[in-house]
């Protein structure tokens, strides 16, 4: 090769380099040219993960990889349907966007898809259970003469206490251990209640019982006395009482004065009572609701008021029912068909879910980002997302309308309440 054509290959060589280099180097970084809108722009990533793993994830109806964890890179912004499906298991779907430069994490960063059985499988475990009680330690029922914990891990039950006197009682109202880890029911009668602590029984006169702590009862007697109970005592720390609830150790009380008003009251530890709010509108029913940093908030007659500084503002309307979800920092809402989202701070009203028959017992799973309810004669699961389009399952179909039911902390186990029959259900 003569010298004239090695300079040539040279020149030509790095001309080619100069030219093709920033291409590379804008490809390599993310950057594509949309010719869409003739631009160069730059890449999103999707890092999709489910659980089970190894689902099928496919992007706008093109299968984008096997198995899931899933990282797909050089993705043009833009929307996209994505799927995830795998056998023995419901499938999927999802609308997103896809961001320039970003990473957008299906369902969220460090989280997995749930995925739900296909076929649910049901088991029968008793056909004669009383009650059902979710105590946020531990899941319990009432069948003839024992309390039995039931398995979050398998379709199973095991007795805790048996005695006759179970046999008058008519459900579970509480549960928590004391400071010897001895376990403390609270028992609702046809005519009394019952403290159950360890293996003693100890009558409690009054009605609507709550735990103040690991030996104390509050509830209230037929006459509107609010009563305290310690094992065979008991002190009425106020009268005319409407309802209560407990937290933090203190008692927040509606009372009734002389001229007929209603006001909010609090009384601590020691008895000392305390005006909160001197006079409320009038109700018919009403409920109060804790929420975070002790704010207090309160249902009445299907309105959702804050209290707040002395004041009481009105939040939203049409209200059957108000859970305050610490993770979500949202109440959700129940109104008929309808189940939402409620941000008390911006009083930003986000539907959820519209059913064709009313909702009740709406309960949140964080495991799984789903809420639970019984629509009817069905038991549904709701994907959380106020934002898209959720994901809505059927679990289960029952004999009897809107069931009672609880769900483990995973999400993968469901039991309820059909009639007398106790059934578990696995889901996931």
């Amino acid at each position: 090769m003569t010298l004239k054509k090695r300079i040539y290959l040279v020149i030509t060589g790095a001309i080619v380099f100069i030219l093709t280099a920033p291409v590379i180097l804008l490809v390599a970084n993310g950057y594509r040219y949309d010719f869409g809108q003739n631009r160069i722009i730059k890449t999103g990533t999707l890092v999709v993960r489910s659980a089970p793993r190894d689902a099928v994830v496919t992007l706008n109806h093109d299968g984008v990889s096997a198995t899931t964890p899933v990282t797909k890179r050089f993705l043009l912004p833009g929307r996209y349907e994505i799927t995830i499906t795998k056998d023995g298991y419901r499938p999927w779907h999802k609308s997103l966007t896809i961001s320039e430069g970003l990473v957008t994490f299906v369902p969220k960063r460090d989280a997995q898809v749930p995925l739900i059985l296909s076929s649910t499988v049901t088991t029968l475990i008793s056909t004669t259970t009383r009650d059902l009680l979710d105590s946020g330690n531990g899941v319990f029922a009432l069948d003839q003469n024992a309390i039995w914990s039931l398995s979050s891990s398998a379709p199973s039950r095991q007795a805790i206490l048996s005695t006759t006197t179970l046999l008058q009682a008519t459900g579970l109202a509480a549960y928590q251990l004391d400071g010897l880890g001895e376990p403390n029911f609270l028992l609702e009668g046809s005519a009394s209640g019952w403290h159950l602590r360890g293996s003693s029984f100890n009558p409690v006169e009054s009605d609507q019982n709550r735990f103040l702590d690991a030996t104390q009862v509050v509830g209230l007697l037929p006459t509107g006395e609010l009563l305290r109970t310690n094992g065979t005592e008991s002190l009425a720390l106020d009268a005319a009482v409407l309802g209560f609830s407990v937290n933090g150790g203190q008692i927040y009380y509606l009372k009734q004065s002389e001229d007929g008003t209603v006001g909010f009251w609090r009384v601590d530890g020691d008895g000392q009572k305390f005006p909160i709010l001197p006079s409320l509108p009038e109700y018919a029913s009403s409920q109060i609701i804790f929420a975070d940093d002790n704010k207090i908030f309160l249902l009445s007659d299907r309105r959702l008021f804050s209290m707040e500084n002395g004041t009481l503002s009105s939040l939203s309307t049409g209200v059957d029912s108000a859970q305050w979800e610490p993770e979500l920092k949202n109440f959700i809402l129940v109104r008929g068909r309808e189940i939402s989202l409620f941000d008390p701070v911006r009083k930003e009203d986000a539907l959820v879910y519209q059913a064709s028959a009313n909702l009740d017992g709406a309960v949140y799973n964080q495991t799984t980002n789903f809420i639970f309810a019984t629509e009817g004669k069905s038991i549904i699961a709701v994907e959380v997302d106020a934002l898209e389009r959720p994901n809505i399952y059927v679990l289960e179909q029952t004999q009897s309308p809107n069931p009672k039911f609880v769900v483990n902390e995973d999400g993968s186990r469901l039991y309820y309440l059909d009639g007398a029959n106790l059934k578990g259900l696995q889901i996931r």
